[in-house]
């Protein structure tokens, strides 16, 4: 939970939204962490509630407040998933980038 953004995020996002525009694609998975990331567990992104973001710690705020600085000023949007629910608890939640073509 203690990890920070990558020194080279910036050069891995660029070339992972290129790989995916040449694919004919408009968005990517750009991240995965775990519920537990969230003060609520998961629960305001699996209910689809707008504030989600407000739930994230650790890592996963550090992550979406890079994405604020650096890329939605660019015109990139976010969204986030439950992406699986072990033991019927959201478990993996998969932040993803998304541009206009």
């Amino acid at each position: 939970m203690h990890r920070d953004v990558h020194p080279e995020a910036s050069k891995r996002i660029n070339n992972a939204i290129k790989r995916a525009a040449e694919q004919g694609l408009n968005h990517i998975q750009a991240l995965t962490f775990p519920a537990k990331f969230c003060n609520d567990h998961g629960r305001r992104i699996n209910n689809l509630e707008p504030d989600w973001p407000e739930s994230l710690e650790g890592f996963a705020k550090k992550a979406y407040d890079y994405y604020l600085k650096e890329l939605k000023p660019l015109g990139y949007k976010i969204t986030a998933q439950i992406l699986d629910y072990p033991d019927g608890m959201p478990g993996t939640v998969g932040i993803f980038l998304s541009w206009d073509r």
